[in-house]
């Protein structure tokens, strides 16, 4: 028995709606109450009423299929996933299975700003860095992969006239440094940072993007130099952020094919 606070004729819409499939795009009411359980009548009205709420569109042929607004609905879910929180068992895996320090980052202004950080114990770096932390977008594997998604007009906006800030002597300060890193990033899916942010520090990032495709946040494997030098880090962990940035993208919408493209 359902509920009391069940609405049978919620059910019944929703019915309605899921007779539809890839492989049943265009139905009839008659085909609609017989793969949704319901009889003719009822599914006429349903379907009617769907249509006239925009759900479902009437072509002349008395076939009706799912109309565009319904992708309305997954938007919505899409727009208000919680990054961090999606995020946060894949950064674990991530930490636990590379034996690096992992982080997922969004752009503010001209920083990177992490939201979601696993750190490694008793792993010292001369930069400490939590939840909330900012760090300059240009000298950063997050920042980089960051503004290779943005246009060059936002990036001109965030930045603002080059020289920028050299916190080493391998700090990208100017655009041409960082057209560079972008057209590795091009190549190879990923951005490295070999100590440019500190002397110590090496790192490498992925681009999360959402279901439209945007890069909306980055991940990034951290270490130390001495330890995990930059090409060592690209060698052995390259594959394992990318198949994490995937992971964190796919539950935003993002479709693998699309995804997969980045890595050839």
């Amino acid at each position: 028995m359902a509920p009391r606070y069940f609405v049978l004729s919620v059910d019944k819409a929703f019915a309605v709606l899921e007779s539809f499939s890839g492989e049943r795009p265009h139905l009839s009411a008659t085909e609609v109450g017989r793969i949704s359980g319901l009889n003719k009548a009822t599914a006429r009205r349903l379907l009617l009423t769907l249509s006239d709420l925009g759900y479902v569109e009437a072509p002349a042929n008395g076939k009706y299929r799912l109309s565009p607004k319904i992708l309305q609905l997954s938007r919505r879910y899409l727009d208000g996933l919680d990054i961090p929180a999606l995020a946060l068992p894949i950064l674990q895996d991530l930490t636990r299975n590379t034996g690096e320090a992992s982080n997922i980052a969004v752009a503010d202004g001209k920083d990177v700003v992490y939201v979601a950080r696993v750190s490694v114990p008793q792993r010292i770096l001369s930069t400490n860095l939590d939840v909330g932390s900012r760090l300059p977008l240009h000298a950063t594997s997050l920042g980089k992969v960051l503004l290779f998604g943005m246009t060059s007009k936002e990036r001109q906006v965030r930045l603002g006239t080059p020289p920028w800030p050299g916190f080493t002597s391998r700090t990208r300060i100017t655009w041409e440094m960082l057209e560079q890193d972008f057209r590795a990033i091009a190549v190879s899916g990923v951005s490295v940072a070999d100590r440019e942010l500190d002397e110590g520090l090496c790192s490498m990032a992925a681009p999360i993007r959402d279901h439209t495709g945007h890069i909306v946040a980055a991940i990034n494997l951290s270490a130390h130099h001495l330890t995990m030098p930059a090409q060592t880090l690209f060698q052995a962990h390259r594959n394992a952020l990318l198949n994490a940035a995937q992971s964190i993208s796919q539950s935003l919408g993002w479709t693998l094919s699309e995804e997969e493209s980045l890595r050839e």
